[in-house]
């Protein structure tokens, strides 16, 4: 069966779209959210109803209360004319009444205030009679208080008893108008209660048009999950079914695998290869994990050093004979086999540098004179350097002794010391020579070796202090090794210098 048939296969049935079932889910989300809104205002709508009948009750309690205080105020009044009759003190009876006359009015203005807030419209205009009433009746108890006080006063005694009993007569009238008015206010209080029972009876159909809106949605959901059940079980045969179409048309893709056997080989034999590296590579990074990544730097170094100094060796060699050969023959390829020669010098000194750069193991530390020791090592190492070099040295230690590796120390002094000379190859001073100055110091850090010099620059890194200088990045790791570290500095008009320090283990001491 060859492709066409295969993609006849795989797409002979048609593809049928998803039903846009998220339609449905956002219609009974959309239905949900309704009924829980209609719920919430339902629920406001009790509550709004609940609180207004609470102040309403409040305000209508505090009138019946004001009420009340204007018959105890009444009562008051009567006494105090009728003690006139007993005490015969009428200029007392005469105040203490007109004081508690004075209440009544003030309670009465206030009852009458609140009436108007409290009470509706119709109840209010009722209300209002009634006050009408409680005002004229409390007149005539003045009038008739002070016919009780005025007869007293001219010693009438039968008509202050006469008097006596038409204050009484005035106090249960008074007594009526407020019962009146507590009447009327109670009704209106009924009044509300009947109001709010009626409209929570109207509501109650709103919540259950509410509950029925909930259990419709209730039953949508669980039809909602019945079909999409269903449905996931049809999509489920239908993968099914063209899992199968798809294992039908692999086998048929079989056949023209085969005829890539031969470049199926060659790859084989390709992964096969890269397997390998593989595996050596993890066991390089296995080997990297267990002894850190400066442990693999120095297996890679050691490698290349193996590498690359055999064809450097070959190099050096070819190039020595062909200037013994070419000698007397070809003057002019002196330069270029010189030029050879210092390349392969150079790119020694590069797997040196690279050498001491991925060291792992520790400093062999020992008691040195360093005075002493810098010394000797700037002057093997100037035999090396170009001729046209100027050295100084200024050591300040005098005799005292520290502990360090003085070969890998060697090695550090040495790198630097490359790097100044090659900065000053490119970078030569107009009107002077060349020159490098060494002075040694103690420091609260410990002891420190300055490698000054004085070339020309216009920043750092055409001066060559950057870090990524192979020599200084190793003579860096030799002194990080000791504890220490390098200082670098520039100054465009007094040259560059490169400070190396190490804590002088276990410290500095005088030699006896």
């Amino acid at each position: 069966m060859d492709g066409g048939e295969s993609q006849a296969v795989t797409t002979g049935r048609p593809n049928r779209p998803w039903p846009k079932v998220h339609l449905v889910y956002f219609l009974l989300a959309g239905f949900d959210l309704i009924a829980i809104l209609g719920g919430l205002f339902l629920n406001h709508q009790v509550i709004r109803v609940f609180e207004r009948n609470v102040e309403d009750f409040a305000a209508l309690d505090r009138v019946m209360a004001s009420s009340w205080i204007l018959i105890d105020t009444a009562a008051d009044a009567q006494a105090a004319a009728a003690d006139a009759i007993i005490t015969g003190d009428t200029t007392l009876s005469t105040m203490t009444f007109k004081g508690k006359l004075h209440e009544l009015r003030q309670e009465a203005a206030r009852l009458q205030s609140q009436i108007q807030l409290v009470l509706p419209e119709r109840a209010a205009k009722r209300a209002m009679v009634t006050m009408a009433r409680i005002g004229s009746t409390s007149a005539d108890m003045e009038r008739t208080a002070l016919g009780i006080i005025q007869n007293i006063a001219e010693s009438d005694t039968a008509g202050a008893v006469r008097e006596t009993a038409a204050l009484q007569a005035r106090y249960q009238e008074l007594r009526n108008a407020v019962g009146d008015l507590n009447q009327l206010v109670a009704m209106v209080k009924t009044s509300n209660v009947d109001q709010s029972h009626l409209l929570i009876k109207e509501w109650r159909k709103y919540q259950y048009l509410i509950a029925a809106l909930i259990a419709v949605i209730v039953c949508c959901v669980a039809a909602y999950g019945l079909w999409i059940g269903r449905l996931m079980k049809q999509k489920y045969r239908e993968l099914e079914s063209t899992n199968e179409e798809l294992a039908a048309a692999q086998a048929d893709s079989g056949a023209f695998a085969q005829s890539l056997q031969a470049i199926n080989d060659d790859v084989t034999e390709l992964n096969r290869e890269l397997a390998e590296n593989m595996r050596k590579l993890g066991e390089a990074e296995e080997e990297r994990v267990k002894r850190g990544r400066l442990a693999d730097l120095g297996q890679l170094s050691a490698a290349l050093t193996r590498q690359l100094r055999n064809p450097l060796g070959a190099i050096r060699t070819s190039a020595y004979l062909l200037s013994r050969i070419l000698k007397d023959r070809e003057p002019d390829a002196a330069p270029h086999l010189a030029r050879i020669d210092n390349g392969v010098v150079r790119c020694d000194r590069i797997i040196i540098e690279l050498l001491d750069l991925s060291r792992a193991d520790s400093p062999n530390l020992c008691l040195h004179h360093v005075d002493d020791w810098i010394a000797r090592t700037v002057e093997q190492e100037a035999q090396r350097l170009p001729a046209n070099l100027r050295f100084e040295c200024d050591l300040g230690l005098g005799a005292r002794e520290a502990q360090f590796d003085a070969q890998w120390l060697e090695r550090a002094i040495g790198h630097a010391l490359d790097s100044a000379a090659t900065a000053l190859s490119s970078n030569i001073p107009s009107g002077s020579s060349p020159l490098i100055r060494i002075t040694s110091q103690q420091t609260a850090r410990g002891v420190e070796i300055a490698i000054a010099d004085n070339r020309t620059a216009s920043d750092g890194a055409e001066a060559g202090l950057t870090k990524t200088d192979f020599g200084l990045l190793a003579a860096e790791r030799i002194l990080e090794r000791h504890g220490g570290g390098i200082d670098r500095e520039f100054s465009p008009g007094s040259g560059a210098c490169l400070t190396l320090w190490f804590p002088a283990v276990p410290g500095m001491k005088e030699v006896a």
